[in-house]
């Protein structure tokens, strides 16, 4: 299994409406691999958004999961002036999942002091038992 949360790449800290967003998630090396699935604004991505990619397989014998977002920003993805995507790794059989989360600022609503540095990550790590 894998104790590091899922990492998102590609991401800008600013859009506007009719910016093209287009990400990738990786997931940490576990075995089996990770199953990852896309939030925008808490709510699971639209699946034509979705880009799968093939999972890498290390040496080791782990494997690292990635999946791809891409969709144009409209006016109702901003909350309150903010994009959250966040991506869930879930490694089924030890009941195991992680996620990282985005917020990223409206650049059609920023003022100019706060201008391309808004972007802000939150990762997690959570356990919730491995059952034989």
């Amino acid at each position: 299994s894998s104790k590091e949360p899922p990492v998102i790449e590609g991401a800008d800290s600013m859009y506007e409406v009719g910016d093209r967003v287009n990400v990738t998630c990786s997931s940490g090396p576990s075995k089996p691999a990770a199953t990852l699935s896309w939030f925008i604004n808490g709510n699971q991505a639209n699946a034509t958004f979705v880009r799968k990619y093939s999972s890498i397989r290390h040496y080791s014998g782990l494997q690292t999961s990635q999946v791809g977002l891409e969709f144009i920003v409209g006016a109702k993805d901003f909350d309150q002036g903010k994009l959250k995507l966040r991506c869930v790794a879930t490694i089924s059989q030890v009941y195991s999942s992680g996620s990282e989360e985005l917020i990223i600022g409206d650049r059609g609503q920023a003022s100019g002091s706060h201008h391309g540095n808004f972007i802000k990550k939150r990762g997690n790590y959570f356990f919730l038992g491995v059952f034989f």
